[in-house]
């Protein structure tokens, strides 16, 4: 087996080009040309450092974390990825804003 990491639009892409036979990916693809089937659904957490005065408490609203320094999902130019177009999405409804991107070096 060889396992390799792509975006779910590149997973699709992967498939259709024949360069893997089987992906991975999030959210359902609604082309003709491909089969997917839902595995399982995968819940979202929010991730703090121990010592950081919201850890151990329960977040009843998203906008109780305006302010924050978020790490998430990479927005790359020309690539669209549905689950941070999602959470980006979701930042904007619950009042935090834009999410300025810039890509983590690591």
């Amino acid at each position: 087996m060889t396992l390799r990491t792509a975006t779910s639009a590149e997973v699709s892409d992967l498939i259709r080009r024949g360069e893997a036979t089987i992906g991975l990916r999030y959210d359902h693809d609604r082309s003709r040309d491909l089969d997917c089937e839902l595995l399982f659904t995968e819940r979202l957490q929010v991730v703090c450092a121990s010592d950081h005065p919201r850890a151990g408490r329960r977040v009843a609203q998203l906008a109780e974390l305006r302010g924050e320094r978020w790490i998430a999902f990479p927005v790359v130019p020309g690539r669209r990825e549905v689950t941070a177009s999602h959470v980006f999405a979701l930042f904007q409804t619950h009042g935090l804003g834009d999410v300025a991107g810039r890509r983590s070096t690591a």
